[in-house]
């Protein structure tokens, strides 16, 4: 690589590791944090679902425990800082790893830039500290190995894709979306080249024989293979991880009620707007690529104008940015793939474009905004717990009054207890949706929390003392039509004393319970922040604001309360 090509890629990574840097907002990396203490205390991957009070027994795949242990690591000895750290390298690997897949294509360095900062500003807010960062790094490794396959480095090529196979599955089961990828790439290299010689399209098979075509396949059949037999060796259920994705795939409950299922366009417009600058860059440069060519004229072209010499992309890389695409559009959870997928196309597609042509500078300019949008909606900011979507007021207002468990904790905020309070605390659920029965989600812990009859009982017939929600979002009160849910039954219930809340969420105990000394000091009687309603006469809710303001919890919610008691506006 020249001097040029060196700072290109140095320039790209730069504009990677800036996106990367920021808050720990992922609250699920709460209970792998809890899975990897777990595994590190036993010396064991637990065979069940050991986080879990109400369902102890229940098979848990724990299919990410390797990245589990290593960020729990981290975070005990180094906190959210190298938490982030972790997330920084991982990331910027991958993205040096799709930086060689598109040079191994034949795309220019500087365009290799330009896609890169486009495919790294749409997957950026899916750069999580989450396990499936390690799967990306696999699953971008077997594209390499693909594409190093089809231009002259064949044995490395077929290795790499054995030894990402291989590894895949040991980190996290995300990384079968690399094995589909192989079938996706040799189904398109094994179709007959005459034919898109003769349509005269830009992409066509590199493979010189049907042998050479389906190779990547069978390595890829054996390496599942391989990667089977070594998980056989120490994990509780080996077939269990290869099947996750699939059994999460088509539970149709789960695709209605979480939020990482929807399609993108029922995502945060600002969120997502650089996914849809991403597609529409991809879009252009296939229109144009796919477009027939004009004449060429009879005087010699300017050298600044002409079409580059770039290698025609393979028709397997088209497919392979097919399947990533595809499965972004169905779930917004999968925009990361996409990127992975598509980036060195992306840049290939570019570099094949004269120089000064009105589609370049429109997909350098879709880069450049890209990336603005997003320092513009979450600009970087310091290595900590972000105290937006981890409960940290309310988690020290438990500690600092002794409040104990067992705790029914809103999913959300289930990975963030276990990671401040595992082993000595569990949760009733928590969202590892393959570490509980199939209808545990539905017809226990969601009609738990969202309020319906039997709800005090099962509360009372698992030994719930202590109870940590977040506020009703707008999308959960549109699916309950406004009706009463566990906020408002613990407000109003005789049972259970409201004792704590801030501008996020709700803390309540059992006024009988292990906490009852406690519930009878801090009892916030008559109030629900949720429903910001008082159910009991204003000499009594008064004087139950101000004492509780007076514990310094402070928050708008407390202050609007406080004045809707007062007789303000």
């Amino acid at each position: 690589m020249t001097g040029a090509g060196r700072v290109a890629l140095a320039l790209a990574i730069a504009f990677v590791v800036l996106l990367c840097i920021g808050p720990v907002v992922d609250p699920d990396l709460g209970f792998h944090l809890a899975t990897g203490r777990a595994i590190l205390a036993a010396g064991a991957i637990p065979a069940t679902n050991v986080l879990s009070f109400a369902a102890p027994n229940a098979i848990a795949v724990n299919q990410q425990w390797l990245p589990a242990v290593l960020l729990e690591l981290a975070f005990t000895h180094g906190g959210p800082a190298a938490v982030v750290a972790i997330r920084v390298f991982v990331v910027a690997l991958t993205f040096i790893v799709i930086a060689a897949t598109a040079r191994a294509l034949g795309a220019r360095p500087v365009d290799v830039l330009v896609a890169i900062v486009l495919g790294a500003s749409a997957a950026a807010f899916r750069f999580l500290d989450r396990p499936l960062l390690f799967s990306n790094l696999t699953n971008a490794l077997t594209v390499l190995g693909l594409v190093w396959a089809s231009s002259g480095r064949r044995r490395a090529g077929l290795g790499l894709v054995g030894v990402a196979t291989i590894a895949g599955p040991q980190l996290h089961a995300g990384a079968i979306f690399g094995p589909l990828a192989v079938l996706a790439w040799c189904g398109a290299e094994a179709l007959p080249a005459a034919a898109f010689v003769r349509l005269r399209l830009p992409f066509a098979p590199r493979a010189t024989s049907l042998r050479d075509a389906l190779a990547p396949a069978v390595i890829a059949v054996l390496g599942l293979a391989l990667a089977l037999a070594l998980l056989w060796t120490y994990h509780p259920h080996p077939w269990r991880v290869l099947a996750v994705p699939f059994q999460m795939s088509g539970d149709r409950y789960l695709h209605a009620h979480l939020v990482e299922y929807r399609v993108p366009w029922q995502q945060p417009l600002a969120l997502l707007a650089p996914y849809w600058l991403f597609l529409a860059a991809l879009s252009a440069l296939l229109l144009i690529a796919l477009a027939p060519a004009a004449p060429a004229a009879p005087e010699a072209p300017d050298r600044a104008t002409a079409a580059s010499d770039a290698p025609a992309p393979p028709l397997g890389m088209l497919a392979v940015a097919a399947l990533g695409i595809a499965a972004s559009l169905a779930y917004a959870r999968f925009v990361d793939l996409a990127v992975l997928f598509a980036t060195p196309l992306v840049a290939l597609l570019l570099s094949r474009l004269p120089g000064r042509t009105l589609i370049r500078r429109l997909v350098i300019g879709l880069g450049a905004l890209a990336f603005v949008v997003r320092l513009a909606v979450v600009p970087p900011s310091a290595p900590i717990l972000s105290p937006l979507t981890w409960p940290l007021a309310l988690d020290g207002f438990l500690r600092r009054e002794h409040l104990v468990g067992p705790a029914f904790v809103q999913d959300g905020w289930a990975g963030p207890f276990l990671a401040l309070h595992y082993p000595v605390e569990r949760v009733f659920f928590h969202p590892a949706f393959d570490a509980y029965p199939p209808t545990f989600y539905r017809d226990v812990y969601q009609r738990t929390r969202d309020g319906e009859p039997g709800w005090d009982r099962t509360l009372e017939h698992y030994g719930v003392q202590l109870v940590l929600m977040k506020f009703t979002s707008p999308h959960e009160r549109e699916r309950q039509h406004g009706r009463p849910n566990l906020r408002q039954h613990l407000a109003a219930s005789p049972s259970w004393a409201l004792v704590a809340f801030d501008d996020f969420g709700l803390l309540a105990v059992r006024r009988d319970g292990t906490n009852a000394t406690a519930a009878r000091a801090l009892a916030i009687d008559g109030v629900d922040p949720d429903g910001l309603a008082f159910g009991a006469p204003l000499v009594d809710v008064r004087a139950a604001l101000d004492a509780f303001a007076r514990r310094g919890l402070p928050s708008a919610r407390l202050a609007y309360l406080r004045r809707l008691e007062g007789g303000g506006t």
